[in-house]
């Protein structure tokens, strides 16, 4: 894993703890998500991915998402390379797809 990807992971954390959310990290790489965060009764998987600018003011995941079904994690937090600012999209949002593709206004409501 990327020192990025890695910087990507803590920030999400402490986005997460900040808004009253305890994170534990899994011991292994072999889960499909990257973390867990637990709030009152709400426990929910987190998978992490750092985007890269894939065209003017649009950012990318990849071909990253390919992998991933239903129940493999409950949000996708998205960290933006040019201020490191994270937005969360829950997985039924992503509808199937295997690359996803944004602007970095296209988040006006913070999801958590």
């Amino acid at each position: 894993m990327s020192t990025k990807a890695v910087q990507a992971e803590h920030l999400v954390a402490a986005d997460l703890s900040g808004k009253g959310y305890a994170i534990s990290f899994p011991t292994s790489d072999m889960h499909p998500f990257d973390m867990i965060a637990t709030k009152n009764s709400e426990t929910l998987k987190i998978q992490v991915k750092l985007l890269y600018e894939s065209s003017f003011q649009r950012f990318s995941t990849g071909n990253d998402l390919t992998k991933y079904k239903k129940g493999d994690f409950d949000l996708l937090a998205v960290v933006f390379p040019s201020d490191y600012e994270v937005r969360y999209l829950k997985f039924d949002e992503m509808n199937g797809r295997r690359r996803l593709s944004f602007k970095q206004d296209q988040f006006t409501q913070p999801l958590i």
